[in-house]
């Protein structure tokens, strides 16, 4: 490790975990160059006769629709194309489906209701590469479609005046993990170079999109490594001088100073309010807030947003207790878990990841809607979740997604069939080892070492995310002085530790409450976490963030 003599042992270690061994990888990672880190819009297939045909739109005065999607990654892929769009003078308007009335995706139904509003261009952003007969059908009655996606393409293609995504066949960009806001982002990038803005205002307009850029990436699970890390990096920058009022009301609804956002407020609090409303219906107040410029509307789509991701956690609660009765005890030879249920297909997905993360095992969940089901999966780290819906497409109405998340449509009088066929394809392709949850760390730590210097440089380590983890360290031989619980009926377990180095510090393990006898004081504990600096009152402190611990 001596060629990162610039940096913490600790810190070196993390880089060679992440596969960085070059000192100039290593500052290209922890000192990302958005000038030559991003990857040429045009080495995407398609892109140039996409952005040619959204620019031939424009000046032509023909009506332009961002089709976008009602997650997170579909909002602001819709935001940012809507912003460029018409910043560059083009007619455009934006169309966002309802979960429960119009479906996934790109319908027939919406393209010829969109023409006969008078379209001219549709513009698909994070959906419709599934899509394929629809598009023909709409291209058929006169509309020009422009496809923007970045989920698993089918065999067939959409035939599309131009169709981007780094996933087709053939595609040579090195990004293959942009989201749908990075493709999004990838065309106004392309719209802007072409435009009569000068320099100063094409970079300025760029610039600007990075927040909604980072928001989706992040909220969509990107491997944060490479162009993404880079795009989440000055996102993050920009989203903490925002000046969109939507996420200034965002963040002051949920109490989050907009100077401190982090990659885990993206996560972890402005992605599920944006995906909440459509959740639970649909999601044009999380898009009208993503581009709202009056303060006080703001304050009140944000305000709306809250109570219904407030809603949505109590429903979820409620309906992860439902499914675990209904499951019952799992099997050892069950791979994969499917549960029906009275709840509505917007939460299932979150019921899935409950399943998936308590299981150890790939979870789809499935709720009822006349005569066919629809609903979520999520899988493992091992287990291609869309894949496996692939090799039984046959059994499906409609599915599309990701190698760990992906939705799904099935008739009725085939759930069952297909139920056995998937039950089947899992116990081929998964083992006992891929049952078992496995904790990474990524070294151990001496107490010396745990210093506010050291914590400062994991700093540099963010954004974190798929790819590039929160690191997790173990610190062997902890004494626990004192432990008490804390938050809503004690969910969460506080202490104070003395280190081997005979230091006190406190550590928080979040969602541990009901493990407070195990950290008796006097116990002596190896620990795994990571060391925080917490900020209160002016005075500075060292605090573990604790993932897991057992006796020593």
């Amino acid at each position: 490790m001596e060629k990162f003599g610039a940096y913490p042992r600790v810190v070196a270690q993390l880089l060679l975990n992440r596969g960085i061994t070059d000192p100039r990888e290593a500052k290209a990672f922890l000192e990302p160059d958005y000038n030559h880190a991003l990857d040429d819009p045009g080495g995407l297939k398609d892109l140039t006769v996409a952005a040619d045909t959204v620019r031939d739109a424009i000046k032509a005065g023909e009506a332009i629709v961002v089709h976008g999607d009602y997650d997170a990654d579909g909002l602001t892929a819709t935001a940012v194309l809507f912003d460029v769009i018409s910043r560059l003078g083009g007619s455009v308007t934006t169309f966002i489906p309802d979960r429960y009335q119009d479906g996934y995706g790109v319908t027939a139904e919406t393209l010829e209701k969109l023409r006969k509003q008078g379209a001219g261009l549709v513009v698909t952003v994070d959906c419709g590469i599934s899509c394929a007969t629809e598009i023909s059908e709409g291209r058929r009655s006169g509309l020009k479609v422009v496809v923007t996606d970045h989920h698993e393409p089918p065999p067939r293609i959409p035939e599309a005046e131009a169709v981007v995504n780094p996933k087709r066949p053939g595609d040579d960009y090195p990004n293959k993990e942009l989201t749908g806001v990075g493709v999004a982002f990838k065309l106004a990038q392309a719209l802007l170079a072409g435009s009569d803005l000068d320099q100063r205002g094409r970079e300025a307009a760029e610039k600007w999109l990075l927040d909604l850029v980072a928001i989706g990436t992040v909220a969509d699970l990107a491997d944060l490594r490479g162009e993404n890390r880079t795009l989440v990096y000055f996102g993050l920058t920009v989203l903490r001088k925002s000046p969109r009022p939507g996420l200034q009301a965002l963040l002051t609804a949920a109490g989050i100073p907009q100077e401190n956002v982090t990659a885990g407020t993206l996560g972890y609090t402005i992605a599920p309010r944006l995906n909440a409303a459509g959740r639970l219906g649909g999601a044009d107040d999380a898009l009208a807030l993503l581009l709202a410029k009056d303060p006080a509307e703001a304050k009140r789509l944000a305000d709306v947003l809250e109570d219904r991701n407030r809603e949505r956690r109590e429903l979820t609660e409620t309906a992860v207790t439902d499914a675990r009765e209904q499951l019952g005890r799992v099997a050892d030879d069950q791979a994969i878990v499917i549960v029906e249920g009275p709840w509505k297909s917007g939460i299932a997905g979150l019921i899935a990841g409950r399943l998936s993360q308590t299981y150890g095992r790939p979870a789809l969940v499935l709720g009822r809607e006349g005569e066919r089901y629809i609903g979520s999966a999520r899988s493992t780290a091992g287990f291609h979740i869309t894949d496996a819906l692939r090799a039984h497409e046959e059994l499906l109405e409609k599915f599309g997604g990701h190698a760990q998340a992906a939705g799904l449509t099935v008739a009725a009088d085939k759930l069952t069939r297909f139920k056995a066929a998937l039950q089947a394809f899992a116990g081929k392709h998964l083992g006992p080892d891929d049952y078992v949850a496995v904790r990474d760390v990524d070294l151990e730590v001496r107490a010396e070492e745990v210093t506010e210097e050291l914590c400062r440089a994991l700093d540099r380590l963010e954004p974190h995310g798929r790819g590039n983890p929160r690191p997790c360290l173990l610190l062997k031989g902890v004494t626990v002085e004192r432990v008490s619980t804390v938050g809503a009926d004690g969910t969460h377990l506080k202490k104070t530790l003395r280190l081997p180095d005979g230091r006190s510090v406190s550590a928080i393990a979040f969602g541990d409450g009901e493990r407070a006898a195990e950290a008796a004081p006097g116990t002596i504990v190896d620990i795994i976490g990571r060391p925080m600096i917490n900020e209160w009152n002016g005075r500075t402190s060292l605090e573990w963030r604790l993932d897991d611990f057992r006796g020593a």
